[in-house]
């Protein structure tokens, strides 16, 4: 591990120094013993890094940048180089953590007012050294969010000299991907420590083919852990969705710098040329250029959907919900580590989660409905729930709550699970959390209610409530019941409604004005002497009317149809083959004890009694015209007559 490594120095002096492991050691034992004299480069020195400066066109421009990575790996050595600026930036010297809370600076970048605002925020190292790490990075991630809206670059900090993914590394990156989703990839760089360049005045630092070896390893890493990651043994990604996420890994920026203890916190512009790229300032230039190009390409980081996750959410699989057909439908799901932004997306059963699906797929729950608004736009299809797509309400990490709308068309339906960051796929939902059925309450077979004849279900012609299996009714059907011969509705008329409710009953109409339901009664007599307005002869729609009574008690009156043209008489009962004249008519019709009811006869009372109904279906009326036009003609209230 330790060799032994020869400075010639122009053949005038050579001296034997152990070679570490580490690349950026031999910086301070080089200049020691550099002769300035002897200044000219070696041919196997690489060239000058250089300080290219920043264009005045890009002053103008404000970024914003969180330093992460574990405790000791110098976060905060480079927040004070990335402003050159000590205040807000504390430092600590060797292992132990320094900040232990988050602290926020905004400065020029390099302190050069011409790079443009930098805001940096230097949090806590993970795997702090202080044991206290979940509840650290609940408060890192709640005051980010008070200070920050949003980030243009999430960098993580490491030391190149301990360049292995070691275990608190790994669970670093855990945690950075569960908090800040899937975007973190397109927002991220690396920013090694511990990386002096070699030049020729440090023959014995680091080469770019060094970073580049490294940087590929740990994008390897990253693949593995976005594009392996299963989720009840299903793949997150599949598809052209996984090469683009493979191709966004890919792009993740390197950088590497190492910030001398002995070099005094300066501008970068101010920092002696050789130290400037011995410690390859020029990459914090590049990793701000960076940081442009993505603000500009691809939008800042929202840290609202930012949540301080130890764990990934897991949702129970084989959960079943129900939802009544036009009520709201709101769903409970259960799980572990569950987050208030995830979300869940509706899948046809047909289909498993993380495929894609079009609204054909629909079509087994007797529906067509699409994911995308423009496609139901387009295809004039009814989603089976107002959102197909829902962002969680409420909760806790074992339970969320998501708010679907009106539930719209019924059947059954895949819920499938999205853990938060970019949930804008089907590809992203892979967790079959289980089947929401949406349902039409039904309220069985009719059941016709006491002294009912016929009903008629949503409008159709009657059946007789006497028929074997009735058929069911489902919410919100609405019925119509008629009643019985010689029977009425508390309304003075023969039939009333009702309706099959939500929950599954059929409910009757109440009467009018009180809480009590409608039902068919014991219809009431009447006197229709009012009707025919003490005339012998009622009229109505061109159609002549006698009331004819008994001398017999027993007798109950009849109504009878007259006719008065010759050529209708025929119609007219007859009486030993000869039709009776209307004059005549009750006694020639019924018998000698029969006379119209206004005859003036000694066992006669001028009244025609009987029951309403009977009166209504003779005279071609309804109850309630009959009752409606004895009120108008006795100019009073209808007086009802108890039934002998």
């Amino acid at each position: 591990t330790v060799g032994l490594l020869r400075l010639v120095f122009f053949g005038e002096s050579s001296f034997m120094i152990p070679k570490a492991a580490s690349c950026g050691l031999l910086l301070l034992e080089v200049f020691l013993l550099w002769n300035p004299v002897l200044s000219e480069r070696t041919s196997s020195a690489s060239k000058s890094l250089g300080w290219e400066g920043c264009a005045s066109e890009e002053s103008s421009e404000s970024l914003s940048l969180a330093l992460f990575g574990l405790s000791g790996d110098g976060k905060s050595t480079a927040c004070r180089w990335l402003t050159a600026n000590e205040a807000g930036c504390k430092v600590g010297h060797g292992l132990a953590s320094e900040t232990r809370k988050l602290s926020m600076v905004t400065s020029p970048w390099f302190g050069d007012a011409e790079c443009g605002a930098l805001t940096m925020i230097d949090t806590p190292g993970l795997a702090d050294t202080s044991e206290r790490d979940d509840v650290q990075w609940t408060s890192t991630v709640v005051d980010l969010k008070k200070r920050l809206m949003e980030l243009d670059a999430v960098v993580l900090v490491a030391n190149f000299a301990q360049k292995r993914m070691r275990e608190e590394r790994r669970r670093m990156l855990e945690v950075l991907r569960l908090s800040f989703g899937t975007e973190l990839w397109r927002h991220l760089a690396v920013l090694f420590t511990h990386f002096s360049w070699q030049t020729d005045k440090n023959i014995g630092g680091c080469t770019p083919e060094e970073l580049q070896t490294t940087t590929q390893q740990w994008r390897e890493y990253f693949m593995n852990m976005e594009l392996e990651n299963k989720v009840n043994n299903r793949e997150m990604w599949v598809g052209h969705n996984k090469k683009q996420m493979m191709a966004v890994i890919d792009s993740i920026p390197f950088f590497g710098v190492d910030f001398s203890p002995r070099t005094p916190l300066a501008p970068a512009s101010e920092v002696n040329a050789d130290m400037r790229d011995i410690m390859g300032l020029q990459e914090l230039s590049r990793m701000r250029l960076w940081m442009m190009k993505t603000r500009r390409e691809q939008g800042p980081l929202n840290l609202k959907d930012v949540q301080p996750r130890m764990g990934p959410s897991e949702v129970h699989t084989r959960q079943k919900w129900q939802c009544k057909a036009t009520q709201r439908c709101t769903l409970d799901v259960m799980g572990e580590r569950l987050s208030g932004h995830d979300h869940l997306r509706v899948f046809p059963t047909s289909v498993f989660c993380g495929k894609e699906f079009t609204f054909h797929s629909f079509t087994s729950n007797q529906a067509q409905a699409t994911m995308d608004i423009h496609d139901l736009e387009l295809n004039d299809v009814t989603p089976p729930v107002d959102f197909m797509t829902r962002r969680a309400d409420k909760g806790t990490a074992e339970q969320r709550s998501f708010d679907l709308g009106i539930a719209k068309v019924p059947g059954k339906y895949r819920i499938c699970y999205c853990e938060f960051g970019s949930c804008d796929d089907e590809s992203r939902f892979v967790q079959d959390a289980g089947i929401l059925e949406i349902y039409t309450p039904s309220c069985g077979p009719v059941v016709c209610p006491e002294n009912t004849a016929t009903v008629s279900i949503a409008g159709a012609q009657p059946i007789s409530c006497l028929s074997e299996g009735m058929p069911s009714i489902d919410f919100p059907t609405k019925v119509r019941f008629h009643c019985a011969p010689d029977y009425w509705s508390a309304q003075n008329d023969g039939s009333f409604d009702g309706s099959c409710n939500i929950d599954g009953q059929l409910v009757i109409d109440n009467v009018p004005g009180k809480e009590d339901a409608e039902s068919c009664q014991w219809a009431p007599n009447v006197d229709a002497a009012i009707l025919f307005n003490k005339s012998t002869v009622f009229t109505h729609a061109e159609r002549h009317f006698k009331c004819c009574v008994s001398s017999k008690p027993e007798n109950a009156p009849r109504i009878v149809e007259i006719f008065y043209e010759k050529s209708e008489r025929k119609k007219m009962p007859k009486s030993r083959k000869i039709p009776c004249l209307s004059r005549i008519g009750c006694g020639c019709i019924n018998g000698d004890t029969w006379h119209s009811y206004d005859t003036n006869h000694k066992k006669l009372e001028p009244t025609c009694i009987m029951q309403v109904t009977k009166l209504a279906k003779a005279v071609g009326m309804s109850p309630m015209e009959v009752v409606t036009s004895i009120a108008t003609a006795h100019t009073q209230q209808l007086e009802m007559v108890e039934d002998s």
